[in-house]
């Protein structure tokens, strides 16, 4: 495997190359949607036909206390906040998730969860916690009191991965973070026992780690994560040619900067020919702080991960606030990258703080054809009429075997209904406040088809949401999942609504599916 040193001045040659400059994304990007704006009313009756099917149900599990103290066989009752999703590439009705399961709240504690349905969503079957990072599968040997950031893949040859990353908030114990993982052979309905591929002390080194995925393409798969220290963050990664049975030694993926000093939201993504690339985005010395620019850059690796070239930049844009305006919850992953199946295009989303005094982000898109070395300009994906005073965030972009894209995002256009028992009385009425999932189509080119479709079946109140983080801000996950076969669209995202099973308004999964143009 080449060293780090290696693979950082391959890229800084080649931007010097392409003479890339950081150019702000909302510079040269026009708030007119490509095919118009929509009325609120026409957007609030799209949903008409789109299924809604509550994925999440209590789930038992091994939980450890704010104490570290294992209670046993516990019910896992409460919020199931942040997923991922993939679809089985030889099967379109197979689908298999993971989210965050809730054991304790007010402690934030939770450990991952996965689903997995055979019939295309109309049924879960399989929920559990994922084995061996909770304190009774685990055998007491060593209690994590969370497993977190849910990452899902198929290799194509019958095999799904997740990548874990388990950490304990205050542990006495060595390590304290771990990234590990898990594979299934039998389609999600049960994991072997994890892989470790790196561990952390972080009270005694100064390191975390955090925001980890996975990807995967027949025998190769390949894992990347972040490893924060202090001001810097790195990007490491490991990857392995024999179906997860080994894995290389972890190496640096990116340099602590670019320009900027941090480095994280990485993500792998095989194209059809077997080609990796990666996305990572890199921040400023504070993050989340208004007017700072975010930029992502793509890497491309030939030899399953062994080697990197830098393609470039592919977009500047502008950090949203840390907490959105109205409400508790706070700001998510910014952006999502993937490769389509159909053609290997690149696809990139990402939210956009509005600098015009307004305080809102809305969503874009855009698409390289040639590897990441040149990309479309973006264009706005949300196509509601008073786009500078609502909240789009946390984009999801994929695209299906035909080509045929989507982008899907929360969405905050339509006011709280009143007289609605899923919205907190004092929110009825209240604007730019509760929220829908939206999905916007696009052609293999990314020429939009229609216009934006409501996918959620019920607009549903933030502030139900009982979770918030040991900072004390509210939580609905940092990213959702959205998968595409030939014919069908699902997005599996958080709702608090109650569908039938959720009188009490806890974070529940939902999956919505949508018909494929």
């Amino acid at each position: 495997m080449q060293q780090a040193s290696i693979r950082i001045l391959v890229g800084v040659i080649v931007l010097v190359v392409m003479g890339v400059a950081a150019v702000p994304g909302s510079a040269a990007i026009s708030l007119v949607p490509p095919q118009g704006f929509q009325s609120n009313a026409v957007y609030a009756a799209s949903n008409a036909g789109v299924r809604n099917v509550q994925a999440s149900r209590p789930i038992r599990g091994g939980a450890t206390d704010n104490g570290q103290v294992c209670q046993g066989v516990v019910t896992y009752n409460l919020d199931h906040g942040e997923s991922d999703l993939a679809l089985d590439p030889q099967d379109p009705n197979h689908l298999v998730a993971a989210s965050k399961f809730f054991f304790d709240d007010n402690h934030y504690l939770f450990h991952l969860g996965s689903y997995a349905s055979f019939d295309a969503g109309a049924t879960f079957a399989s929920e559990q916690i994922i084995p061996f990072y909770d304190c009774t599968t685990s055998g007491n040997r060593f209690e994590w009191q969370n497993s977190t950031d849910p990452t899902v893949a198929f290799d194509g040859k019958g095999g799904v991965y997740t990548l874990v990353l388990a950490f304990n908030w205050d542990s006495t114990n060595a390590p304290d973070a771990v990234v590990s993982v898990s594979k299934s052979v039998d389609g999600g309905r049960s994991w072997g026992k994890p892989i470790t591929l790196t561990t952390e002390q972080s009270a005694a080194l100064g390191d975390s780690l955090d925001k980890q995925w996975i990807t995967a393409h027949g025998d190769n798969v390949f894992a990347a994560w972040a490893v924060f220290n202090g001001a810097s963050v790195v990007v490491k990664s490991s990857s392995s040619h024999d179906g997860g049975a080994t894995w290389s030694r972890p190496t640096v993926l990116t340099s602590p900067s670019i320009d900027q000093p941090q480095n994280t939201y990485v993500y792998p993504r095989f194209a059809p020919n077997g080609d990796l690339f990666v996305a990572f985005t890199n921040f400023p010395n504070k993050q989340k702080q208004r007017f700072n620019f975010e930029k992502v850059f793509v890497l491309k690796s030939t030899d399953g991960g062994e080697t990197f070239t830098n393609q470039g930049l592919a977009v500047t844009f502008n950090s949203p606030p840390a907490v959105y305006q109205n409400t508790s919850f706070r700001d998510g992953i910014d952006d999502y990258f993937q490769v389509s199946p159909f053609d290997g295009s690149l696809l990139l989303a990402y939210q956009d703080f509005n600098l015009e005094g307004t305080g809102t982000a809305d969503i874009f898109a855009l698409i390289s054809k040639n590897g990441g070395l040149t990309w479309s300009s973006p264009i706005l994906v949300n196509d509601d009429p008073k786009t500078a005073a609502t909240d789009e965030l946390q984009p999801a972009i994929a695209a299906s075997p035909t080509g045929r894209i989507a982008v899907s995002f929360y969405d905050r256009r339509l006011a709280c209904p009143t007289n609605d028992p899923n919205i907190i009385p004092a929110h009825s009425g209240a604007t730019n406040f509760c929220l829908n999932t939206s999905v916007q189509f696009y052609d293999a080119d990314l020429a939009p088809i229609a216009h934006n479709v409501r996918a959620s079946a019920r607009t549903w109140d933030p502030e139900q949401q009982r979770v918030f983080t040991r900072s004390g801000q509210g939580f609905i996950g940092d990213y959702f999942g959205l998968a595409m076969s030939s014919t069908r669209t699902f997005v599996l995202n958080v709702s608090t609504a109650d569908l039938g099973s959720n009188p009490a308004h806890f974070q529940q999964q939902i999956l919505q599916t949508l018909i494929t143009p």
